[in-house]
């Protein structure tokens, strides 16, 4: 009976250190390959003890091939989950750094930027990190509306002098068609974008 006790010590064991090692293992599509491995191990010992016992053949699990393997194989999981961590934390900042560039450099043409949304090339090698798209929604700054206001005019009526109000134009803060088209021209160059590939929303 002594066989039948070591036998069940090492199903347990077998059990909970697969249990663990499936608990420590990141997700990805090398997870299934380590657990089919595991799955052979704990068929292994758990039939082992019965065919040496039947067959008084010793059949042995080679513990080092496995270690090895799975070694092999976690360390590739952790890389490519890392290197895929890594590579989008890069694409967001070149976005971002974009779109911090596009707000300062219409805020000294006398807009304010917003919102903008920005598509770029992050995938291929001949056109990475080329603009694709921008959509932005933009209103004149203060200094455009300064730009925008008429003088003051002083209003004279027969027989009586009245002192007129400041006339300033009711379209004052509206972006007009030909300064979009100036906008997108200077993004389109700026940027290295197509034109028709740039909209432009007024707040």
């Amino acid at each position: 009976m002594e066989w039948m006790t070591t036998w069940a010590q090492g199903i347990i064991v077998a059990v909970i250190i697969t249990t663990i090692i499936e608990l420590i293992l990141p997700e990805g599509n090398h997870k299934k390959y380590i657990k089919m491995v595991m799955g052979v191990y704990i068929l292994f010992t758990i039939v082992s003890p019965i065919i040496t016992k039947i067959t008084n053949q010793d059949f042995e699990f080679d513990e080092s091939k496995y270690e090895e393997f799975f070694k092999n194989s976690t360390y590739e999981v952790s890389s490519q989950s890392l290197e895929e961590e890594n590579d989008n934390q890069i694409k967001d900042l070149y976005l971002n750094n974009i779109k911090s560039d596009v707000k300062q450099k219409l805020k000294e043409q006398g807009y304010i930027v917003e919102e903008i949304q920005i598509e770029a090339d992050l995938e291929s090698e001949e056109a990475y990190g080329k603009i694709k798209k921008m959509n932005l929604q933009i209103k004149k700054g203060e200094t455009k509306q300064e730009e925008n206001k008429i003088s003051p005019v002083n209003r004279i009526e027969i027989g009586e002098k009245k002192e007129g109000e400041n006339q300033i134009s009711g379209n004052e803060e509206k972006i007009g068609g030909g300064e979009i088209q100036e906008i997108k021209t200077y993004l389109s160059t700026t940027y290295d974008v197509e034109k028709k590939q740039i909209k432009i929303n007024e707040s």
